[in-house]
């Protein structure tokens, strides 16, 4: 029998790299749970990037493994479930779907490409504005429209699972994540509430934040520019004339778009008035989308739901439950009491490396959310104690926990991947250039940027 050596390379490092961490003897710190934690979770995620085993069956079985090995109950390992994440993925699969089989996501799609320009570029920085604008108005909330309408133009250019797709989906994720970095969200407050426990200080003002943070834009403008030459197509996209022949073909709207159109119109306006209703996106676009089976609507059909990848809904899950166990195994806050030695009496330059170096690591096993909670206070005392602005630090943090290599580390992220446009190894490497460049940005740019309008 002939063993590829390849194949046998990755074999090595799947099982090589866990039984490694296995042999580390355990102590009052690194305990028994915490070891075996890190050898199933890392034994799991090796098999994610190197693909050796079907993603779904991994996704199943990482939290029953943490279920049988008792390192948590089902009601943590399985949490996940009772969160409106998986079920907001589903939604907007399941519209996806729905608005290509009545033809509304084509002709949304061609229309969008007309407006760009209908070049590859073109696409790339229509998307960056678009969730530049989508921001202004839902923040925090503009990832699933923008995943919906990059997913949308990829089908319609019929570029499958490519590079092409990668750059379009990534260019959307920027545009709907990255504005968050000088755009004031409640993501990024969640971050400034926590300090406050210390400083007690107010949160900053919209245009306070925006005056503090607005130098990065320009790593929004660099990630496009990047993705744009990182991930060309095969065949030059240049064709305004025929996205408007083909947008012609489409003739008048039919009444099942419309009808589709309607359901998306009543999605946007629920979205944009969460702040009354108090509904959660989530929520929202888990329900409304199957407004589509109503009794007068009756739009939707038994094959949008079967075309549904489900596959990727227990992998979302899995990789959530990740960041469950680990909060309950305390993993956050033993980190941050390692870390606070390190960084006492240190500069501020070595203070900021540090912080989004640990964030950046700490995403591998746990959420952002998570290493807001643990890492915000302690860090809030230490920038006190030498002098740092905790502010600085908070958008530090921000930054470094939006650094990923896979896309279980991030949610948001995450859910631009669940569309299944992109092959993992070309999502790692688009997210590993923009953690290279974003740790530059902030030690070469953003610090210096600080100090000029006199952040630090």
């Amino acid at each position: 029998m002939n063993i590829n050596k390849k194949d046998l390379l990755v074999w090595v490092i799947t099982l090589g790299v866990p039984l490694c961490i296995f042999l580390i003897p355990t102590n009052e710190v690194f305990t028994r749970e915490i070891r075996l934690f890190c050898v199933i979770t890392i034994l799991a995620v090796i098999m994610f990037a190197c693909e050796n085993i079907n993603q779904t069956a991994v996704s199943l079985m990482l939290p029953v493994i943490y279920i049988m090995t008792g390192l948590a109950s089902a009601n943590i390992a399985l949490s996940p479930w009772l969160t409106s994440t998986p079920w907001m993925i589903f939604g907007a699969l399941l519209f996806a779907n729905i608005m290509e089989s009545t033809g509304l996501l084509q002709r949304i799609a061609y229309k969008c490409l007309i407006l760009t320009g209908g070049t590859y570029g073109g696409i790339m920085i229509g998307l960056a504005l678009t969730g530049l604008v989508l921001n202004i108005f839902i923040p925090s909330q503009a990832c699933l429209p923008m995943a919906v309408l990059a997913y949308g133009i990829c089908r319609s250019l019929n570029l499958g699972v490519s590079k092409a797709s990668t750059g379009i989906m990534l260019s959307a994720a920027a545009g709907a994540l990255l504005p968050l970095m000088f755009m004031y969200s409640p993501s990024v407050a969640v971050i400034y509430t926590a300090g406050m426990t210390v400083t007690g200080k107010a949160i900053p003002s919209y245009l306070a934040f925006l005056q503090q943070n607005i130098v990065s834009v320009v790593f929004l403008i660099l990630m496009v520019f990047i993705y744009s030459k990182m991930f060309k197509p095969n065949h030059t996209i240049d064709g305004k004339e025929y996205f408007q022949d083909k947008y012609a073909e489409l003739g008048a709207m039919k009444l099942s778009e419309r009808k589709c159109l309607g359901v998306g119109i009543f999605l946007v306006i629920a979205i944009l008035t969460i702040k009354y209703h108090g509904i959660s996106m989530g929520w929202l676009f888990t329900f409304i989308p199957c407004m589509c089976y109503w009794p007068g609507i009756n739009i939707g059909t038994k094959e949008d739901f079967q075309k549904v990848n489900f596959g990727i809904l227990l992998f979302v899950v899995a990789c959530t439950a990740i960041g469950s166990v680990a909060g309950a195994l305390g993993i956050g806050q033993i980190i941050a009491t390692m870390a606070l030695p390190i960084v006492s009496d240190k500069s501020m330059l070595f203070v900021c490396g540090f912080v989004w170096l640990l964030c950046m690591v700490l995403n591998f096993l746990l959420t952002p959310l998570a290493i807001w909670g643990a890492l915000t206070v302690p860090l809030t005392e230490i920038a006190l104690s030498i002098g740092l602005n905790p502010e600085a630090l908070y958008m530090v943090i921000y930054h470094a926990c939006d650094q990923i290599i896979l896309p279980y580390e991030n949610v948001y992220y995450l859910i631009f991947f669940s569309f299944g446009a992109m092959k993992l190894a070309d999502f790692a490497k688009g997210m590993a250039v923009k953690m290279a460049v974003n740790f530059i940005f902030v030690m070469v740019f953003l610090i210096p940027y600080w100090y000029l309008v006199q952040v630090l």
